[in-house]
Parts: C-alpha cells; sequence; structure tokens
C-alpha cells in the first residue's frame, strides 16, 4: 500500500503495461499492508465503487448493473465497510467472434475403414 493510504481510501496503482488504475484500500487494512488485486492486462475494465444497498449485511449477496449493461452478482464484504462502500472489477467482456470456421469433406482414397474421413481446410 502506499504510505498515507488507510482504509477504504481510493488510491492509484500504475499497472505492467503503465496505464493507472484507481483502486480502494480494502477493509480492514490488509496484513503488512499487501492484497491481491487481479490485472487483466490492457483493455481490462476498471474497478467500479459500489454501495451497499441499505438493510444489507456483510455477506448478502445483490446485483449490481455495470456501465455496459451486464448484471454482476456480488457480495458485501466482511466486515462491513465503511459507509457501505467498495469496489469490484468486473470481469472483461467478451463478444461472439465474427470468424467462421469450415471445412470441407472429401474422400481421396478408397478407406477400409469407413468411419475415417479426411477434412480439407
Amino acid at each position: 500500500m502506499p504510505s498515507k493510504v488507510s482504509e477504504g481510501q481510493k488510491f492509484r496503482f500504475v499497472c505492467p503495461d503503465q496505464s493507472v488504475v484507481e483502486l480502494r484500500c480494502p477493509t480492514p487494512f490488509p496484513k503488512r499492508g499487501r492484497f491481491t488485486w487481479r490485472w487483466h492486462g490492457p483493455g481490462a475494465p476498471a474497478p467500479i465503487d459500489v454501495k451497499a444497498p441499505a438493510g444489507l449485511n456483510a455477506g448478502d449477496a445483490f446485483t449490481i448493473l455495470l456501465p455496459d449493461g451486464r448484471r454482476l452478482p456480488v457480495a458485501v464484504p466482511r466486515p462491513f465497510p465503511p459507509k457501505g462502500l467498495f469496489s469490484v472489477t468486473p470481469p472483461p467482456q467478451y463478444s461472439a467472434s465474427a470468424t467462421t470456421h469450415s471445412v470441407r469433406l472429401t474422400k481421396t482414397n478408397p478407406n477400409p475403414n469407413p468411419n475415417t474421413l479426411t477434412l480439407t481446410p
């Protein structure tokens, strides 16, 4: 953790690709000032701040709506974060590929095994 950062406080982190993300220090303060955060590489979604809805307790689950329209189930951290605020890093958004694949089935030689085909890309 950077110096003078306390639990629940935001700070900037420089990723291996030199991009900068804003993270929030976990609550309670992590042991020895270290915690794990998954960096997903270039183009990865940035962490977003979430406020636990009123009436929820630590460990309770609820669903958030991501900026891209996806819904993501999350759980309120234990212990309950100050003011109910915590950070969530959404999973990367995957899109269908426009590439299609096809093969042409050909019979090049008489084959003694009728269950074997020759595939030609």
